[in-house]
């Protein structure tokens, strides 16, 4: 009877353990998405682009330009998925005065990279493309705003912190600081068993990571943006990145900002009730910025400075 119970406490011990490290390199090794050479032919013929980071990683990505833009915005995909991730974000403001660059970061897509750090080491694939867009003739003055989905929301706002660039930052999904993350995805898809294997996890994941969760923390920076205009995202469905984080992100940034949160919207989709709304606002938010001049007395005014967005009331 012993025996047998100390077999099957080995054999949940090893279980746990082997469970802990899927996670933890399941997380900083995602499996590539295939990206197709071309975008769907509605989309219309992007430049195929590539561009270097400052540690040396060739990344890939798609350069769509609009004859007489304003503005360039960058789209920045989430953890474990591609820039055709950003497609639906393009068809939804390609009528607005911008050019648009989509790329993949490290270890996704085309891009080079063995390893994902879900936002850290992801700054310098945004810093690069940044770069990327002042080195070409067609593009180097043209103001730049950024638009993230999750991961990409976060590297959006840690980069612009440090970098400005960048006039201008929309995020919808983005996470607080990535040790909360990791605990609230862990939680969704096991439960209590889940809150038991993050902590074990991310300490794993350190050995690829190179970095401390904690340290990446889009809320401890984001207050260094201003005063160049952010706006928050965040369904109120989302499983993955709790509400909360969307709130706090809000209260720690400062003027000018907004906070839509999407009643019927999940992580990263957007309910076809409310896409309407929603693109309407993303585009509204970046030509203020980024296009004054397409406001009549050329002011970012049209809507208040410090405001908390909500669909259906605020």
């Amino acid at each position: 009877m012993i025996l047998t119970i100390m077999v099957v406490a080995a054999l949940v011990a090893a279980a746990w353990v082997v469970a802990v490290w899927l996670l933890a390199y399941g997380s900083t090794h995602p499996w590539r998405m295939r990206v197709p050479d071309e975008p769907g032919e509605e989309d219309g013929s992007p430049e195929n682009v590539a561009f270097l980071t400052s540690d040396g990683l060739k990344l890939s990505g798609w350069l769509f330009m609009r004859d007489g833009a304003q503005a360039a915005l960058i789209l920045c995909h989430g953890h474990q998925f591609n820039r055709v991730q950003m497609l639906d974000v393009y068809r939804g403001l390609r009528n607005g005065p911008f050019s648009f660059l989509m790329f993949d970061f490290r270890r996704a897509g085309r891009s080079e990279g063995s390893i994902s750090t879900i936002g850290a080491d992801e700054v310098k694939d945004l810093e690069a493309a940044v770069d990327f867009l002042r080195s070409r003739a067609d593009t180097y003055s043209l103001p730049i705003g950024v638009f993230g989905y999750s991961m990409g929301g976060a590297v959006a706002i840690m980069a612009a912190a440090g970098d400005s660039r960048i006039r201008a930052v929309a995020t919808q999904g983005a996470y607080a600081s990535l040790d909360r993350a990791i605990a609230d995805r862990g939680t969704f898809f096991l439960g209590i068993l889940g809150a038991m294997l993050a902590r074990p996890s991310a300490l794993i994941g350190r050995l690829w990571l190179r970095h401390n969760p904690k340290s990446v923390a889009p809320l401890a920076v984001i207050g260094s943006i201003a005063p160049r205009p952010v706006m928050i995202c965040h369904g109120e469905w989302d499983p993955f990145i709790s509400l909360q984080d969307a709130r706090d992100l809000y209260d720690a940034a400062h003027p000018p900002k907004d906070l839509m949160i999407l009643p019927r919207s999940w992580h990263i989709g957007v309910d076809r009730s409310e896409r309407t709304a929603y693109y309407a606002a993303l585009r509204r938010f970046f030509e203020r910025a980024l296009c004054p001049e397409r406001q009549p007395d050329g002011a970012l005014r049209s809507e208040p400075q410090d405001r908390a967005a909500e669909n259906g009331g605020s």
